[in-house]
């Protein structure tokens, strides 16, 4: 019995992993993580085709990290809050401490090259 509820989150981690391994998704779980959009507001944000986008929500609903919210609008799941708190924001700040590391390096070979 315990080796199928294993089973069970094994095949519902699968699922995050393929459904966040995506720019265009992330970029969609990030922009809904600042508050709930509109299906207009999100194209438009975006700039991805209408066709796109419906299949990318199809894609996150279906990991259930976004559901529709009111207004005929968007929002993240419990799920996609956490996965945004817990990995996203911790990778972009990762990235960007990296980023200002290296240019501060660039910075002193040039003063020191000159």
């Amino acid at each position: 019995m315990e080796r199928k509820i294993e089973k069970k989150f094994i095949d519902i981690y699968a699922v995050i992993l393929k459904a966040v391994s995506n720019t265009t998704r992330l970029n969609i779980l990030y922009s809904l993580y600042e508050k709930p959009k509109t299906w207009t507001e999100l194209i438009f944000e975006l700039e991805v085709n209408p066709k796109s986008l419906r299949d990318h929500l199809v894609f996150l609903r279906k990991a259930r990290l976004v559901k529709k919210g009111k207004n005929k609008g968007f929002e993240l799941t419990t799920a996609g809050k956490t996965f945004i708190e817990l990995s996203l924001k911790d990778v972009i700040s990762t990235i960007k401490k990296a980023a200002e590391l290296a240019e501060e390096k660039q910075k002193l070979r040039n003063k020191n090259a000159s």
